[in-house]
Formats: C-alpha cells, structure tokens, sequence
C-alpha cells in the first residue's frame, strides 16, 4: 500500500495507535487498534501464532451512507449526495479519531470510488472538507487485502497452504480469488454486488403482478450471467481441476446469514449450503410478511420505511440475504464445496495488518 492513503493528522502526538478508514460502497467504517499489542518489542507478531489474534485489541465502528446510490447508470456520483451522506459520515470518524488523539490514519476505498468516473472530484471533496488522503485499491489490491485479513485471524488449524477460495460480495463489485499455497492464482471482479442486484430487482419489474419469488428468480438470472465470463476464464486456467479445501466469505449477505451479531461472532462460522438455503427461504418469508407477495410491494414498503433503521432496516437485510446468497450457493456448487466459512475480518483489519507489517 503506498501513501496516498496515509494522512499525519498530529504529528506531535505520542500515541502510536492508528486508524484505518474503509470507505465501501455501503459503509464508512472505523478500525483503531494498539499498536503495542500486536507488534511485540522482540519481533513476535500474530504470524508466529494466530490464537493471539483478539476482536478486543480493536476499536471498530461503522456507518452507512450508501455512497453506491449516488452513481448514476452513467457511473457519475452526485456530489450533492455524496457531499451530504458521505461526507458527514466520514467527519463523524474523524470526530472518534480525534477525540482518542490519533496521530496517523490510513484511509482505502473500493469499488464505489474505483468505478466512479468523477472519483477526482470524489477524492478532492474528501481532503477539501475532511482533510484526509484516500487511496482506491485496484481489484487485485483489494482482494489480497481481504485475504490478508484472514490470514492473520484465522485459527491455528487451517492450514493456508491448502487451495482455497474467496468470496468477497460487495455492494458495488464482487470478487472471487483463489489461492494456492498462501499464494494468489487468479482474481475476477464480477462488476456488480448486492446493490446492483437490488436495482435489477426494482427497476425492471415486468409487471406490476409480479410475485416476490418471480422477482427473485429474475435476480438469479441476473446473476448467472455475470458469473459466466469467470467461469470461462477460470477453466481456461484449469481451476475446475483443483480440489479446494475451503472457501472463506465476506459481505453483508454472508454475515447477516449467520444469525450472529457482531463480528466476533461470526468469525470463523462455517455455514453448509443446506443452511445458506434454508436462510434465504427464511429471509424471503419475512419479507413476505413485512410488504407483502409481489415485487413492487417490497419496492414500495422500502420507500415508506427507509432502509437503515427499525422495520426498514430489518426489511433491507432479509433483502441483502435473499438477492446475495443465490451467488454464493452457485459458486460453492460449481466448484464442488459444500460449505463456505465466514471471515469477520475484512478489507479494513487487511490494511490494518499491511501498515503494521510494512513499518
């Protein structure tokens, strides 16, 4: 990781804490751990033993401004939008930031601001009214940060020699990457996620009769077809020949699958494909309940309730587990796994691990 997404907030402050700031297609979130803890006088870091790794060495928080809704079909952010969510959000951690006097944050963002055309003026707003550098991971970046993440929280008894699989849904982007003896083989970036799948579901509603599971099916297909150029590369590179010993998830979908709260929690759960199954029957029950049998229903009762808190918050999180667990049954299928292994350290603990290693 270079520094364009490193900013001195105080250079006279003695404390040797940092932050790490992801910004995400969905969320603005907020990791500060210390230091001291994790890098040892003589050397000794969590690669010399895992089960050192702990969810209590780290502050962490996040909000959701949904920065993804501001990119119009044409991949233009509204800076209007993204000024009065995402902006306001990012002062609110730099609030937390300062109020615990921390000297230096590392700030990366995905593919919300990857994908934006307009992402100098996104990057400009930011240090005019933040003051902050940011750095927009690639796809590759991206994914090997995440991994990173696992591998420096995962239990002693995975053995990350063995051929493995990563999911990371996102809401703007999805990547799958495999590795092989702790090494990356091949990542594809799907190019949608979970926000892109709920915008197939209620902007090309056939018709005004059409029933909840119609319109999940419709986002299946919408699916399918964005997994099929991977699945074309991936077997010109012989990835179907390899038996994988794991597949490890991260995303939305994925932990709210879970039925833990909180990360610690979901850490390191293994979920079968019969489970994932039954949560999504689960999810779409409930969402029958709260709005209703048809697709433009859920649409309206989403409107009328808002997406972030109490009913309306419930409702988009049945929703995010109904439209982006269909990928991840599909990938775990089609490369003979039957289980998937959830990872609650994500993007933002990997550029945490990344910046204590470098330095």
């Amino acid at each position: 990781m270079n520094n364009q997404g490193i900013t001195i907030l105080n250079e006279k402050s003695s404390n040797t804490d940092f932050a790490v700031l992801e910004l995400s297609t969905k969320a603005v979130k907020l990791l500060i751990g210390p230091q001291k803890e994790l890098v040892k006088q003589d050397g000794f870091t969590f690669r010399d033993n895992y089960d050192n790794f702990n969810f209590q060495h780290f502050y962490r928080t996040a909000d959701k401004p949904e920065a993804g809704k501001g990119l119009n079909p044409e991949m233009i952010m509204d800076m209007n939008y993204f000024n009065r969510k995402v902006i306001r959000s990012i002062k609110k951690m730099l609030s937390e930031i300062n109020r615990r006097d921390i000297n230096k944050v590392v700030c990366v963002a995905t593919a919300a601001y990857r994908n934006a055309i307009n992402q100098e003026e996104i990057l400009e707003s930011i240090k005019e009214n933040c003051g902050i550098n940011v750095k927009i991971l690639n796809k590759k970046e991206e994914a090997e940060t995440t991994y990173f993440a696992f591998v420096n929280s995962k239990p002693e008894y995975i053995d990350v020699e063995e051929a493995q699989i990563l999911i990371d849904q996102g809401g703007g982007s999805s990547e799958v990457t495999f590795f092989q003896n702790n090494e990356m083989v091949q990542t594809h970036s799907l190019g949608f996620g979970t926000t892109d799948i709920q915008k197939e579901l209620f902007n090309n509603i056939p018709n005004d009769s059409e029933t909840l599971n119609e319109g999940f099916e419709r986002c299946k297909l919408f699916t399918h077809s964005h997994l099929r150029d991977m699945y074309l590369e991936a077997n010109k590179a012989n990835l179907f020949d390899a038996e994988y010993d794991l597949c490890v998830g991260v995303g939305t979908a994925i932990t709210k699958a879970t039925g833990k709260k909180g990360n610690p929690r979901q850490h390191c759960f293994e979920m079968s494909t019969d489970f994932l199954e039954d949560k999504m029957k689960f999810a779409k029950s409930k969402l029958q309940e709260f709005s209703g049998s048809t697709t433009l229903e859920l649409r309206d009762a989403l409107k009328e309730f808002g997406d972030l808190s109490g009913k309306g918050g419930r409702m988009q999180e049945f929703l995010t587990v109904s439209i982006g667990l269909p990928m991840i049954v599909e990938l775990l299928g089609k490369f003979s796994i039957d289980s998937l292994m959830v990872s609650g350290t994500g993007l933002w603990y990997g550029a945490y691990f990344q910046e204590i290693y470098k330095s």
